[in-house]
């Protein structure tokens, strides 16, 4: 997950299969390879610092370290791109969670993750503005015996269809599908640039998940 979220943050969403390659990366940094190359560089040397700490540091100095890379990263290119961060979203939502456990530590990480790639997509594609997201203050980790667990968050965002389809495309991705509650668009609120313009509130609940195959689904038993 913090591959993922670095990823989402760092190399603009590259999918695995061209992040090595300055070349081919050249796409996410308006074709410029040496930006890419040392995206990638920079990538790298995050992705193994922050393995390590989450792994075996503290748990919340881990997390802290973790987030406060994604969301410099991501509001540096917002911006850059004047994609608007409402407050609501300030750290991605996090800003309320004031400490991380070593149990609760799985579902934050795969919070930020799922909510880096979202306005990742966000804003390479124009959105105008990033509305809101909403992060639980309190999770359950769930147990050992849990085949599944669903930790989810809201986000809203304002931006032209175009936009809204890319967003339900990383949602919806079969090679990585995110679990969807709803999707709803509506218009933007009184006050900001929308009607007529082709502007769309886009407001989502996804939810990360943490699948343990081993665990017991006890299906002998409910046969029984």
């Amino acid at each position: 997950a913090a591959d993922q979220a670095l990823r989402a943050a760092v190399l603009r969403g590259a999918p695995k299969d061209i992040e090595s390659s300055p070349v081919a990366l050249a796409a996410r940094f308006d074709e410029d390879p040496v930006a890419a190359g040392k995206a990638y560089r920079r990538f790298q040397r995050l992705l193994a610092q922050h393995q390590d700490t989450l792994r075996t540091g503290d748990p919340n100095v881990a997390w802290s370290r973790l987030l406060s890379d994604v969301w410099s990263d991501l509001r540096l290119r917002a911006n850059r791109a004047d994609v608007e961060i409402s407050p609501i979203a300030d750290q991605l939502g996090f800003s309320s969670i004031s400490s991380v456990s070593r149990a609760t530590l799985p579902s934050r990480v795969l919070n930020l993750a799922l909510v880096a790639r979202i306005v990742d997509v966000a804003i390479r594609e124009g959105a105008q503005s990033i509305d809101s997201i909403q992060i639980p203050s309190n999770v359950d980790p769930g147990s050992p015996d849990d085949f599944m667990v669903l930790w989810p968050v809201e986000v809203a965002l304002v931006a032209d269809m175009v936009t809204v389809r890319h967003v339900l495309d990383l949602i919806t991705d079969s090679a990585n599908p995110v679990p969807l509650d709803f999707a709803r668009l509506t218009q933007p609120k009184a006050g900001r640039s929308g009607g007529g313009s082709g502007l769309v509130q886009l407001s989502l609940k996804a939810s990360s998940a943490l699948v343990r195959p081993a665990a017991d689904l006890k299906l002998d038993a409910e046969e029984e």
